[in-house]
């Protein structure tokens, strides 16, 4: 009862994540028609983006703990996978927990090389990095053959099978299309706000006149346009987050399955990011264009 349980509540991360970034996009503040000077609009965008910012942060804590419950769930079923394979019963896994540290430690690394491929600095490797970076990875090791099954392994008793197939070689094609397109598409986005950021750099920014008491400031033309022009890539990212986010929940579904998990370890964690990137690109725009 304990493991459905479990199952049913790392089934729904996904899902929870997933709609929990869709809203949170939703909800961003959006930014006010000038924001070239000072006033309540700005001040009350500042404090509602804030608010939002928080909330994000919280949403990837939380599912940085899930990911953490998954990744054990994960390690857990690769030991038992990697032990079937070699043909190792119960009773020579109980067997192990006499031996010392470094024997145990030799024998994983052994049975992990033969059956599939990957040795102790490739799991440590792949810690490091972030859940679509692993995906990334692993899916071009497969499809050349660096990793996956060795070795035949034995027949095992219908009981003792262990859930999860893989992922058919569709599945496969659409899990790096996807990864490529999300990443393709920040690329262009960060090359749009870069080269922005380069020209606002290399204007000669005229001197700035004594105002009167009670004089208004002149508008300031620099500011409104290329505010104008910021906020027009803004309009492409917000887009191009939604995007993101619902290519992150099919790679989530199809990391699931790939290790036959319930969940993908760090399920929500890259959808949410991009709402948190997005947000700061929001906020990025206050005070960045006045002098």
């Amino acid at each position: 009862m304990k493991t459905i349980l479990r199952c049913l509540v790392l089934g729904c991360a996904v899902s929870v994540f997933g709609q929990q970034a869709e809203s949170l996009l939703a909800e961003l503040p959006v930014v006010p028609e000038n924001v070239c000077g000072r006033g309540d609009s700005i001040e009350t965008f500042r404090k509602q983006l804030l608010e939002k910012l928080r909330d994000i942060d919280a949403g990837l804590a939380k599912c940085r703990k899930e990911e953490r419950a998954a990744k054990k769930e994960m390690e857990a079923r690769m030991r038992a996978q990697a032990m079937a394979a070699a043909g190792i019963s119960p009773a020579m896994a109980a067997g192990a927990k006499h031996m010392s540290k470094e024997e145990k430690r030799a024998l994983a690394a052994q049975v992990l090389k033969e059956q599939t491929g990957l040795t102790m600095e490739d799991i440590e490797m792949l810690k490091a990095k972030t859940p679509a970076e692993r995906e990334a990875w692993a899916t071009a090791k497969q499809q050349a053959g660096e990793i996956g099954p060795k070795t035949p392994p034995p027949a095992q008793p219908a009981a003792a099978a262990l859930p999860g197939s893989g992922l058919t070689a569709e599945e496969m094609k659409e899990q790096q299309k996807l990864f490529e397109d999300s990443m393709a598409l920040g690329s262009k986005l960060q090359a749009r706000y870069s080269k922005l950021d380069l020209e606002y750099a290399a204007i000669q920014h005229p001197p700035k006149k004594q105002q009167k008491d009670g004089e208004e400031p002149p508008p300031d033309d620099i500011c409104i346009d290329f505010t104008k022009r910021y906020k027009a890539i803004l309009g492409d990212h917000y887009l191009a987050t939604r995007q993101v986010v619902q290519s992150a929940r099919r790679l989530d579904e199809l990391t699931a399955k790939q290790y036959g998990l319930p969940t993908a370890p760090g399920a929500g964690h890259t959808a949410l990011s991009a709402v948190r990137d997005y947000a700061l690109k929001l906020q990025g725009i206050l005070g960045k264009f006045s002098e």
